[in-house]
């Protein structure tokens, strides 16, 4: 018979070391002489709901309560599983049960307001998190959660009293610290970016400018003026050119989940102008984001270009995070075709700087061999907080293609009124 009690301590300091696989082992050790083991089968089940496992972990927890019906924490544990999987009336409904039978159950209270946070019900939220600070009043978690759903509903200043309150609760709270200074940046009334900077044998100057107002903290409505093209391209530049192209944005958020942006704009090109139109859509997975678009260009002479992408941000840890980029092109009249794969690595310091770094690379397929062969491009960028809600940027970036091979160095800062 296998000693469970060493079993269980195996599988707790796998749960600490984040070893889930090790973890779920240990518990399975356990449930093959014992299968009713209540302990082990909840345990199994987080680490399957941590692994991302959802149905499974429902259908563990499902075990469990068979077991032990009047186990609150198993309920709770249903409900995040159901919650993460996206099935918010039945995460509500498994929360409502650990509160019938424990009214002051504080997971189970929190797991109601982000039950309604992520489904796109932050005045629900809000009140859940409430109803949760009266049974912990000192949770800075609660604090925290109440001031992002105080944030989603546009109420910046009560937002960072909330946020405000769990760094008094927790002052190394780095989350608290990070969701603070975006309550700054976070749906201003107004919001205006410029970017100078200079390209090796090419162009120096003013590379763009945009003004956003924020109709609500899901809405954001932009115009920009970009002449990066013209900046960038030597042979454009050393004729003393600007390659002006001027573009309107609409940015949408839908529920907790879903952000949709789209462009509308013309570049003034030296053959001709370009009418552009793209769009853009990211889905949030858990802490995933997902991110697909495409930009079609239609050129003044008929012929189009084409652009698609799709890409995935993953968070490494607390502090870094990583983005995958694959891109795939067609341009100019004999359709030049391109692949490009872009790996982005972001760090996070501390709430007022950010910093990061990209490279990557394809092929470019050309009936010109000029243009035919291989790519690359690096670089490096930084942000940095100005008096909490302005920015400063930084970025230097080397790109080496057939046709031409250049640096770019960039700075810029965008300026934020507050929304409230």
């Amino acid at each position: 018979m296998a000693d469970n009690a060493a079993l269980f301590d195996a599988a707790d300091l796998a749960a600490r070391e984040q070893r889930l696989g090790d973890m779920e082992r240990a518990y399975d050790a356990i449930l093959a002489e014992d299968p009713s083991n209540l302990r082990a089968l909840s345990g199994k089940a987080a680490a399957q709901a941590w692994t991302q496992r959802y149905a499974a972990a429902q259908a563990t927890y499902q075990r469990a309560i068979a077991i032990a019906p009047g186990n609150a924490d198993n309920h709770v544990g249903l409900g995040y599983a159901y919650a993460w999987n996206g099935e918010y009336p039945d995460a509500r409904a498994a929360f409502q049960e650990a509160l019938r039978l424990e009214p002051h159950n504080v997971a189970a209270r929190k797991g109601m307001g982000y039950s309604h946070l992520w489904s796109g019900e932050p005045g629900e939220a809000l009140e859940s998190f409430q109803r949760a600070r009266i049974v912990a009043a000192n949770d800075p978690e609660i604090a925290e959660s109440s001031g992002i759903a105080a944030l989603s509903l546009g109420r910046t200043r009560d937002a960072v009293d909330f946020f405000d309150e769990a760094l008094r609760l927790q002052p190394d709270r780095s989350s608290a610290l990070r969701a603070r200074r975006n309550a700054y940046v976070s749906a201003p009334v107004l919001e205006s970016s410029v970017r100078l900077g200079g390209t090796t044998d090419a162009g120096a100057g003013f590379r763009y400018a945009e003004l956003a107002h924020w109709l609500s903290p899901k809405t954001r409505l932009s115009i920009r003026y970009d002449n990066t093209l013209g900046l960038d391209n030597p042979s454009v530049a050393d004729r003393g050119d600007d390659v002006p192209g001027y573009f309107a944005t609409v940015r949408q958020s839908i529920g907790s989940r879903w952000l949709l942006i789209a462009e509308l704009g013309r570049r003034e090109l030296p053959g001709g102008d370009q009418d552009v139109l793209g769009v853009q859509a990211h889905y949030r997975m858990g802490d995933k984001v997902l991110r697909v678009g495409g930009e079609l260009g239609k050129h003044a002479e008929g012929h189009s270009d084409k652009l698609v992408y799709a890409g995935v941000n993953m968070p490494l840890g607390e502090r870094f995070s990583i983005d995958p980029t694959l891109y795939l092109s067609t341009s100019g009249i004999d359709e030049d075709s391109e692949w490009r794969g872009v790996l982005n690595v972001e760090y996070r310091g501390d709430p007022n700087w950010t910093t990061g770094f990209f490279a990557g690379g394809g092929t470019i397929d050309a009936i010109n061999p000029a243009f035919d062969g291989s790519t690359f491009v690096a670089g490096a960028w930084a942000n940095f907080a100005v008096a909490e809600r302005h920015t400063l940027h930084f970025l230097v970036r080397r790109e080496d293609a057939p046709s031409a091979a250049f640096t770019v160095a960039e700075v810029g800062f965008t300026f934020r009124l507050p929304g409230n």
